[in-house]
C-alpha cells in the first residue's frame, strides 16, 4: 500500500479540548491510502477519522458543495467541546438508492458505500457512532437495535469483535447529545460485515423512550493495537446530517454513560464524511431471532478430520489437509466451501499432506498452513501460503522446530505467534516462534515456561496470549496456564485453572472474559465443568457446567454472545450428536438442535451470514466423515 502526503483544512465547528497530534490515515479505496503528516490543530478530530472508501473532503470543499447547515452549537461550547446538529434536508452525493422503509427508525436505504472507524495512523481508539432520531408517537418502546457491520479492507478481522449497544435519551430535546442520558445498554457481538446484513440486537425488557422528543442509539468499538478496522457501515447516498460520533482525543476510554464527557463529540458531516450510519430501531414486537438448530448441507469431496478450516475474505471457507485414521490416510487436498450454494469444490492442494497442523488468516486474505504430521507420523516444520486469487499453494519460510498439537495466533502487530506441541521423536517444544509476513521469515521468541501440547491459546483484548491447560511430557494435565506479551517477546505466569485439563476450548468473550470448557483429566475422564479467566485479576472463576461432559468438541462465539458447543467425545469415549449454548448474562447452558451426525475432531466456522458450518471430524466407529 503506498501513501502520498497532503494538506488538509481542520474542520469548522467542531473542537478539542486537548491538542493531541495524529498521524491520519484515510483510505480512498480499499485498495489505495491517503497519510496526512503530523500536525498540531486543536480541531483535528477529522484526524483520527478512519475511512475506508469515497472522496476524503477538506472543510473548504465540504462548504463548496451548496449544503444548507444550520448548526446549533451545545451548552459545553464554554467548555471547549461542540455538538453540531444539522438540518434534515437530504442532500444526494453520488448514486442514489431508493429509501426503502422496513424499520421504524431509519435513515439508511440499505446499501453502505463506506465504513468507518477512529483512531492514529496505527491503531483503533475506542469510539461510540449513534444516530439521533425524533420520537415517533406510539413508536417508543425500543426492543431491537440493527447494525449493518462494514469493513471492505479486512472484514474478517471485523466478525467477532465485541460491541455495546446503547440507547440514550435527550433531556432537553435539542437534539444534542452532549446532556444525553443513558437509558439502557445490551452487549453482543459484531457479525457478518461487509454484507449490508443488520444484526438484530435485542432490549429485553424494551427501552421506553415515551418522556423525549429525541433519542439516541449507537455502538461502542473497541480500541485495538492495530492493524486499523473499519467497524461502521457508512450509507453516503443521502445524509441526514444526524449521524454522530464520540471519542476522547487522547484515545482514553470513552464515557459511555455520558456522552458530553467525551472531548470529541460531533456529527460525521462535520468531518467531510456526509452520509447515515446504517444503524436502525424497531419498537414494539419481538426483535427477530434465527431459530437454532442443524441442518445437512454439501459434503466435503473427501471425508476428513483434524484438518484446519478458515473463513476467507470472499466469504467461502477453505478446509485444509487432516486424516482418515481408518485407513491411516494423511491429506494434501483443499476444498472451499460456498455458503452461497451450500456445495464445495477443491481447490489447489498443499505441497505436503498434514493433519494436526495450524492455518491463519493473515491480511490480504492468504491463509498460512505451519507444522502437523505427515504419513509417516512424522513432525513437519514445513509452512505454505495459499493464494485466494490464484487457489494455489506455495512454499513459505520453515518452522525452525517441527511441531504438531502446537498453536497458532495471529497477533495485533501483524505477526503470527506458533507456540507448544510435540516435535521431533515426540518431545515437547518449548521455544515458540514468530512468522513475519512481510519477510516470509521465521524467528524465535521467548519460551513458555510449561512446555506442553493439546492446550489452547487465545489472544486477548490487551494484545497478550493466554495458553492454558493442556498435557506435558509424561502426559499429565496441566492446570497452569502462562501470558505472552509481543511487546516484551516474553511469557509470565498468571493464575491456574481450577481443574486441570487437556483437549478443552477457549472461547474469548463479549466483556474481554475467557470460557474454558470442558476437555479431559490425566486419567482421560471427560470434564463437564467450565470456568472463566478474568484478565483483569488474572484469576480463573467457577461457572455453569456443561450438561454433556465433553472432549475434542469445538466451541464458537455467535452474533448474539453466546457460545455454541457441538460435538466431541463424551465420558465414555462415544461421540456426541448433541450441543449446547452458553449464556454468559446468566452462567449457564442449555442444549440446542442435535447434529444429523455425531462427530469429534471436527471443525466449526462462523460464517458470514451468522451460521456455523460443521465440517468433517470422525464417527463411533473410528472413521472420518465427509458430511458437514
Amino acid at each position: 500500500m503506498k501513501f502520498r502526503s497532503i494538506g488538509v483544512d481542520p474542520p469548522r465547528g467542531l473542537r478539542s479540548r486537548r491538542r493531541p497530534a495524529f498521524r491520519v490515515e484515510i483510505a480512498a479505496s480499499p485498495f489505495r491510502a491517503l497519510a496526512l503528516p503530523v500536525v498540531n490543530i486543536a480541531t483535528m478530530l477529522a484526524s483520527a477519522l478512519l475511512v475506508t472508501s469515497g472522496r476524503a473532503q477538506s472543510a473548504a470543499d465540504r462548504f463548496d458543495t451548496g449544503i444548507s447547515r444550520t448548526p446549533r452549537v451545545s451548552a459545553a461550547h464554554a467548555a471547549g467541546k461542540i455538538g453540531i446538529k444539522e438540518n434534515s434536508t437530504a442532500f444526494s452525493r453520488g448514486r442514489q438508492m431508493p429509501l426503502t422503509i422496513t424499520s421504524d427508525y431509519q435513515y439508511d436505504d440499505g446499501s453502505s458505500e463506506d465504513a468507518v472507524g477512529y483512531g492514529n495512523g496505527a491503531q483503533n481508539f475506542e469510539a461510540i457512532w449513534f444516530n439521533e432520531f425524533s420520537v415517533i408517537p406510539g413508536k417508543t418502546n425500543i426492543t431491537c437495535v440493527q447494525i449493518a457491520w462494514g469493513s471492505p479492507m479486512a472484514p474478517q478481522q471485523i466478525n467477532g469483535t465485541p460491541t455495546t449497544i446503547g440507547v440514550w435519551g435527550d433531556p432537553t430535546g435539542d437534539g444534542n447529545p452532549s446532556d444525553a442520558v443513558l437509558l439502557g445498554s445490551v452487549a453482543g457481538t459484531m457479525s457478518m460485515s461487509n454484507t449490508d446484513t443488520f444484526i438484530n440486537y435485542a432490549f429485553s425488557p424494551p427501552i421506553n423512550v415515551s418522556a423525549f422528543t429525541h433519542f439516541f442509539v449507537g455502538d461502542l468499538t473497541p480500541m485495538n493495537n492495530g492493524p486499523k478496522l473499519f467497524f461502521q457501515a457508512l450509507d453516503t447516498d443521502a445524509s441526514q446530517g444526524r449521524s454522530w460520533l464520540a471519542a476522547m482525543s487522547s484515545g482514553a476510554p470513552v464515557d459511555f454513560i455520558n456522552l458530553g464527557n467525551n472531548d470529541l463529540l460531533g456529527t460525521i458531516d462535520s468531518l467531510g464524511l456526509p452520509g447515515n450510519l446504517m444503524i436502525r430501531v424497531n419498537a414494539g414486537g419481538v426483535c427477530p431471532t434465527p431459530t437454532p438448530g442443524f441442518q445437512n448441507t454439501g459434503s466435503l469431496a473427501t471425508a476428513r478430520e483434524s484438518h484446519t478450516a478458515r473463513l476467507l475474505p470472499n466469504g467461502t471457507v477453505l478446509v485444509a489437509g487432516g486424516h482418515d485414521s481408518s485407513t491411516d490416510s494423511v491429506f494434501a487436498s483443499a476444498e472451499l466451501y460456498d455458503p452461497a450454494n451450500g456445495t464445495w469444490t477443491g481447490t489447489g492442494p498443499m505441497t505436503d499432506a498434514r493433519y494436526i497442523h495450524t492455518a491463519i488468516l493473515l491480511p490480504g486474505g492468504t491463509v498460512l498452513v505451519a507444522g502437523g504430521l505427515n504419513n509417516l507420523n512424522a513432525a513437519l516444520a514445513s509452512a505454505e501460503l495459499y493464494g485466494v486469487g490464484s487457489g494455489t499453494w506455495s512454499d513459505t519460510d520453515s518452522l525452525l522446530n517441527p511441531r504438531f498439537f502446537h498453536r497458532a495466533i495471529f497477533l495485533p502487530n501483524g505477526l503470527v505467534l506458533v507456540a507448544g506441541g510435540k516435535g521431533v521423536n515426540t518431545e515437547l517444544v518449548a521455544d515458540a516462534e514468530l512468522y513475519n509476513p512481510a519477510t516470509q521469515m521465521w524467528m524465535l521468541t521467548g519460551s513458555l515456561m510449561n512446555p506442553r501440547y493439546r492446550h489452547t491459546a487465545t489472544l486477548l483484548n490487551d494484545g497478550t496470549v493466554l495458553v492454558a491447560g493442556g498435557l506435558d511430557l509424561a502426559d499429565i494435565a496441566l492446570a497452569n496456564a502462562e501470558l505472552y506479551d509481543p511487546a516484551s517477546q516474553m511469557w509470565m505466569p498468571t493464575g491456574s485453572l481450577m481443574n486441570a485439563r487437556h483437549s478443552h476450548t477457549a472461547t474469548l468473550l463479549p466483556d474481554g472474559m475467557v470460557l474454558v470448557a470442558g476437555g479431559r483429566d490425566t486419567q482421560g475422564a471427560a470434564l463437564p465443568n467450565a470456568e472463566l479467566y478474568d484478565p483483569a485479576g488474572h484469576i480463573w472463576i467457577p461457572t455453569g457446567s456443561l450438561m454433556n461432559a465433553r472432549s475434542s468438541h469445538t466451541a464458537t462465539l455467535l452474533p448474539n454472545g453466546m457460545v455454541l458447543v457441538a460435538g466431541g467425545f463424551d465420558a465414555s469415549g462415544s461421540v456426541l450428536a448433541n450441543a449446547e449454548l452458553y449464556d454468559p448474562a446468566s452462567h449457564s447452558w442449555m442444549l440446542t438442535g442435535s447434529l444429523a451426525i455425531a462427530r469429534a475432531s471436527h471443525t466449526a466456522t462462523l460464517l458470514a451470514n451468522g451460521n456455523v458450518l460443521i465440517a468433517g471430524g470422525r464417527d463411533n466407529t473410528g472413521k472420518a466423515l465427509a458430511s458437514s
